[in-house]
């Protein structure tokens, strides 16, 4: 994607060719965590070190007389547990997953050549992609046009400093599949860093 600060405003995707690169490249998304069935995750609780010992424990005080009602009341305390971790993570996950939908963030793209506020999933190979001082770069491209543009790459290098990032000289071409763009290279930004200058 582009920092693009010149007066000529490009023309970037077209709206169709947009959604046709959406369907074939999918969601500019890193990672989608997939949700296990209710009744998995509600099994996987007993995973847990303790809650085996727990139930190991409980199954032999059932052939030890006299221990029956120790040994239920101890699979009744490991089963609460299960019950109460599994609602607590359960209402967890809603309310992260409503933090996001909320906080949900968009860049300005230039799209039928005008600008527009895109969703970050919905950014595409080969969108124009203005950034400003501030700006979280929402994913790897070339600069297509800049002025004393710097970029804060600590997340991924650990530089301390910001990085000047050059324009490129000749038009760039998509990346194809399984390409990566160098850290070292000053013609390219990368998804999660952010504008500096």
């Amino acid at each position: 994607m582009h920092d693009t600060t010149s007066s000529a405003v490009p023309l970037g995707l077209s709206t169709k060719e947009a959604e046709a690169r959406l369907r074939t490249f999918g969601d500019n998304t890193i990672y989608q965590k997939k949700r296990l069935r209710p009744l998995i995750e509600f099994v996987n609780k007993f995973k847990s070190p303790l809650l085996i010992m727990l139930m190991i424990a409980a199954t032999i005080s059932f052939f030890i007389p006299g221990q029956r009602i120790s040994g239920a009341l101890i699979l009744l305390m490991v089963f609460l547990s299960a019950i109460l971790d599994y609602v607590n993570t359960h209402k967890s996950e809603k309310v992260a997953e409503a933090l996001v939908a909320r906080v949900a963030s968009t860049a300005t793209v230039f799209r039928d050549g005008k600008k527009q506020e895109v969703s970050f999933a919905n950014l595409v190979p080969g969108d124009i992609i203005e950034l400003q001082s501030g700006d979280v770069i929402p994913a790897d491209g070339r600069v297509l046009s800049a002025d004393d543009f710097f970029v804060n790459q600590s997340a991924l290098t650990g530089e301390s400093f910001p990085v000047e990032k050059q324009q490129v000289e000749t038009s760039p071409s998509l990346l194809r599949e399984g390409e990566t763009l160098p850290l070292s290279d000053e013609t390219a930004v990368f998804m999660g860093t952010s504008v500096v200058t």
